[in-house]
């Protein structure tokens, strides 16, 4: 599995390798850091003129190499760097292009780098956009900091087939590091209009629901092949209850998929997968496609 790490300058940005030692099980062949050096209109004072660009690029340049040789001695596979120059996001999608990345690594907030874009606003568009599995160490797993292993991942499912892509990439995950598998679904109640606002769900409906949510997950091995250590079913808002889970639960990684259309698998910032991203364990997003 090839790999890339997008970097801005900062250590912050930097806490996505931390957790490569615990993802060597999985196939980590390779690994390539990148970093890009912002252009700017020619009219931009300062910014825009040939030396600050070529004064950027050099301390770029030392940056990447410092972090590969740190990384180098960490590991036990390739480690190359690679400095662009354009608008970070493009750039960073044209590389895993041009490259075949298999995993897409980033921190969601590097807010002080040597350049003034920074990985958070940057992976926003970054995640919008994947067409590949995207690793996504959010502002809780920052501060958590990087498991010595990954022992415990969470795959949130829906009921959907897009939701259960998410959930065979977690189960293969899961067998290569020989870590606890949990499934959860959560049930969403409708949203009431205004004329409806009067009427509760009785024990009656909210039972129905649940007796459905765990009949999905009781069939997930036989159509699915994943055979989870754990399942639940939980009733209320989506990403708190997943959240709450992987606080209760201390789950290590959460896998999801993106680009389902409705529930809690709609991969738009400001959605479930956004919230997710608070979560205190980094999440796996795998695309639908």
């Amino acid at each position: 599995m090839k790999v890339m790490i997008a970097l801005d300058g900062s250590r912050l940005a930097e806490t996505s390798l931390a957790y490569l030692p615990a993802l060597e099980a999985v196939g980590i062949e390779s690994v390539v850091l990148v970093a890009v050096v912002e252009e700017f209109d020619e009219g931009a004072e300062i910014r825009g003129s040939e030396e600050f660009f070529e004064r950027q690029s050099v301390l770029y340049s030392a940056y990447l190499a410092d972090a590969a040789k740190k990384l180098t001695q960490a590991v036990g596979y390739e480690v190359r760097t690679e400095l662009w120059a354009g608008v970070p996001d493009q750039e960073i999608q044209k590389v895993a292009t041009a490259r075949e990345i298999d995993l897409l690594m980033l921190t969601t907030h590097g807010r002080s780098g040597i350049s003034r874009w920074t990985i958070g606003s940057v992976a926003d568009k970054i995640i919008r956009r994947a067409d590949r599995p995207t690793f996504v160490v959010g502002p809780q797993a920052v501060a958590r900091g990087a498991s010595a292993a990954i022992k415990r991942i969470l795959a949130p499912v829906d009921g959907s087939g897009l939701g259960e892509r998410g959930l065979v990439y977690a189960g293969n995950w899961a067998k290569a590091l020989s870590a606890e598998m949990h499934v959860v679904r959560v049930v969403n109640l409708p949203v009431m209009t205004p004329e409806d606002s009067l009427v509760a769900y009785n024990a009656d409906v909210m039972q129905s629901l649940r007796d459905a949510a765990e009949h999905y997950l009781r069939q997930l091995p036989a159509t699915t092949g994943v055979k989870p250590a754990s399942t639940a079913v939980l009733t209320g808002s989506t990403a708190s209850e997943l959240i709450g889970y992987c606080e209760e639960q201390g789950i290590d990684l959460v896998v999801m998929s993106s680009h389902g259309r409705r529930g809690m698998m709609r991969a738009v910032l400001g959605s479930t997968t956004d919230r997710m991203l608070h979560a205190p364990a980094p999440v796996l997003i795998v695309p639908s496609c």
